[in-house]
């Protein structure tokens, strides 16, 4: 994982629950920009970006062991694609600077807060299965990485302390 392929998979897009636009990478779920325009969201994700990127090289980020591949919780997927879906991916990755892996990754992301129609999920009993999560969900989250970094005394603590004002 390099700063460039997060930065260069992050999606903007409007969070109906929350009223607010949304910008987040696949490949770093721990950083999370909001705003009231694509563009306060797309500079909150990048102020966010550089400070946490930081933390990830230094190994202080939880659930990332130590810089580099795999990726976060990454498991092999072999599959059988056709030829020209084969070199689309290989493509994408070259563009995004990225692995293959983390292209399937940004490609269901990218699919999943997609305004354009997607198939009904079903969950036990026929009722509806909830695709999204919520802004207060990822919040909470990010609550708990911040509570972390201020535990291990990080330099981004001063950072999240200035931000949650």
């Amino acid at each position: 994982m390099n700063k460039n392929a997060i930065a260069n998979t992050a999606i903007t897009y409007w969070c109906k629950d929350d009223k607010c636009y949304l910008r987040e990478s696949p490949l770093f779920d721990s950083v999370l920009g909001v705003g009231d325009t694509p563009e306060e969201a797309e500079q909150t994700f990048s102020d966010l970006l550089d400070d946490a990127y930081e933390a990830y090289l230094e190994g202080r980020v939880p659930g990332y062991a130590s810089p580099g591949r795999p990726t976060k919780g990454g498991i092999a997927l072999n599959s059988d694609v056709k030829p020209a879906t084969k070199k689309k991916i290989k493509e994408l990755a070259e563009k995004f600077d990225c692995s293959t892996g983390e292209v399937v990754d940004y490609l269901l992301f990218s699919f999943e807060h997609s305004s354009v129609a997607q198939p009904k999920m079903l969950g036990k009993g026929g009722r509806k299965v909830r695709t999204k999560s919520s802004l207060s969900g990822r919040m909470a989250q990010l609550e708990e990485n911040v509570a972390h970094l201020m535990k291990v005394k990080s330099p981004l603590a001063k950072t999240a302390k200035r931000r949650a004002r």
